[in-house]
């Protein structure tokens, strides 16, 4: 069954976030709105993806940036890397699977951002497609 926090939040016009309690997987997709998206609203957004990592305390993260038209600044991935990371991995998360997108700028920004910091906290992947994804979460983590 897929959850989903409050339709009406206006966050989610940027991302929607889904959660699978057979597959123990937390999905954010970016949306193609977030390139309005500003600074606050990007670090706001990131704190309820931290509230639903929190809430349902799952291991498994996929995020599809296929659709991500929002630039991290190097400020925002130093935030993320002291704010956001620390607690979703308090929280369980250890495993995020990126899809990418094409858009190279904003690629180059995210995998900046993923591998200076988030390296030391989660086994991270990345993909051209969901179903490899998926493929990764059903292997056993090499601890």
């Amino acid at each position: 069954m897929m959850m989903k926090p409050t339709p009406s939040h206006p966050l989610l016009r940027y991302g929607e976030l889904n959660y699978s309690a057979p597959q123990r997987l937390i999905t954010l997709k970016w949306l193609a709105e977030s390139a309005r998206m500003t600074k606050s609203e990007f670090k706001q957004l990131s704190l309820l993806y931290v509230d639903f990592v929190e809430q349902y305390r799952c291991p498994n993260v996929l995020i599809d940036l296929r659709e991500l038209n929002y630039i991290i600044s190097p400020e925002e991935q130093q935030w993320s890397a002291s704010t956001v990371f620390p607690r979703v991995y308090k929280a369980g998360q250890r495993r995020v699977a990126y899809i990418v997108n094409t858009d190279l700028v904003t690629q180059l920004s995210v995998e900046q951002a993923m591998e200076e910091r988030e390296g030391a906290w989660f086994d991270t992947q990345y993909f051209d497609n969901i179903a490899q994804a998926y493929q990764w979460f059903d292997r056993p983590r090499m601890d």
